[in-house]
């Protein structure tokens, strides 16, 4: 009996210590940040002292280590994400990125020698706006592709040229409607990435309309066209004299009031735009059963980059490690699920070897943020 009682011991531990995990997992807030503001300024300062020491050379360690300390600072119901992508990954893939970038400025220098001036500029654009989102879906593979949660890889798929193809010919569509279907565009962007991501095994879906987030965007857009068509307005009526009964002082007076009031205006329709943003894309993101949801608020995104301008500009930058910190977190608490994420369903998947994505990206400076 007494035998059993030792067998049975370790097998009962082992399950008491499962339960507790689980426990762990499930009371944990859903995003979290354990970052703080002091340690991120000394990773700061020491990185900034090796990039100047070596020539900017360390820049893609540094880089690596940024990463490594917010991507293991972000926990996800109580596990911290991992990050595996190196320096040397880095600074390959920008090598690379320098001679594509030789090599594409040659073709469009080629075309102007040919064709002409036009010619060349022509080709030089469409190269920019083609190679642009190429580079951009090819960083954000990379990094996806580095990042683990409990040892598990994302990934995202699809391909970087049939994107790119895709970006430009929303792009164009944009322009010949005078930016009207700037959302629109911006939505089918977004979904093509959004809806490619995968974790593990499994895929995310996304079921964001277009135009929904392009009703959302309807009031930010107003308040930016009106009061911008007025302005024009009033400059067209002071330079065909309509306005010269007005002394210098007064008309001065008018373009300072109607400047300000633009600008004021121009800040409360990003703020406006940025919160339907952040939130169309949150409740479209599914995980199996699971959704998302984001409490983002005009309000509550003024204040906290209120907070962070405040905190930069009164210790003249020292602070800045504490305001991105603040920020960080900020954010993180603004996410909740709408159902159960099972990670015990998710299993490992093919892994992407994307190791010189972001390197190339970084070469033509589409950087998006770490």
């Amino acid at each position: 009996m007494h035998h059993e009682n030792n067998v049975q011991a370790p097998a009962e531990a082992g399950e008491t210590m499962h339960h507790a995990a689980s426990d762990a997992a499930a009371t944990a807030p859903f995003l979290a940040f354990t970052g703080t503001g002091k340690s991120l300024f000394f990773l700061y300062i020491i990185n900034g002292l090796l990039t100047v020491l070596t020539l900017g050379i360390y820049s893609f360690w540094g880089t690596t280590k940024i990463r490594r300390y917010f991507w293991s600072h972000t926990k996800v119901q109580g596990e911290p994400l991992e990050y595996t992508g190196t320096g040397g990954q880095l600074f390959v893939g920008f090598l690379i990125g320098i001679v594509l970038l030789g090599l594409l400025a040659l073709i469009a220098l080629a075309t102007d020698m040919l064709f002409g001036p036009p010619a060349g500029t022509l080709t030089g654009i469409l190269i920019a706006l083609l190679f642009a989102p190429y580079a951009i879906f090819r960083s954000m593979r990379f990094r996806l592709a580095h990042t683990r949660l409990h040892g598990i890889p994302f990934g995202l798929e699809g391909s970087p040229v049939r994107f790119a193809g895709r970006t430009l010919l929303r792009s164009f569509i944009a322009l010949v409607t005078l930016g009207l279907m700037i959302p629109w565009a911006y939505a089918k962007v977004t979904a093509d990435i959004l809806g490619n991501i995968r974790y593990g095994d499994k895929m995310f879906t996304f079921t964001g309309k277009p135009m929904a987030l392009v009703k959302a965007a309807i009031l930010p857009m107003l308040l930016v066209i009106v009061p911008m068509a007025a302005y024009v307005g009033f400059l067209v009526m002071l330079a065909s004299g309509s306005l010269a009964g007005y002394s210098s002082s007064e008309l001065r007076t008018l373009i300072l009031i109607i400047a300000s009031a633009l600008g004021l205006l121009t800040f409360i329709s990003s703020l406006l735009w940025q919160c339907r943003f952040i939130r169309w894309a949150a409740t479209g993101m599914h995980f199996g059963e699971a959704g998302l949801t984001c409490s983002i608020t005009p309000l509550r995104l003024f204040v906290a980059l209120l907070k962070f301008m405040l905190i930069t500009l009164f210790t003249l930058g020292i602070g800045l490690p504490w305001a991105i910190v603040g920020l960080q977190r900020f954010f993180m608490q603004l996410y909740e699920p709408t159902g159960d994420i099972v990670f015990a369903d998710v299993h490992r998947g093919p892994e992407q070897h994307e190791a010189t994505g972001d390197g190339i990206a970084q070469a033509f400076d589409f950087d998006m943020g770490f």
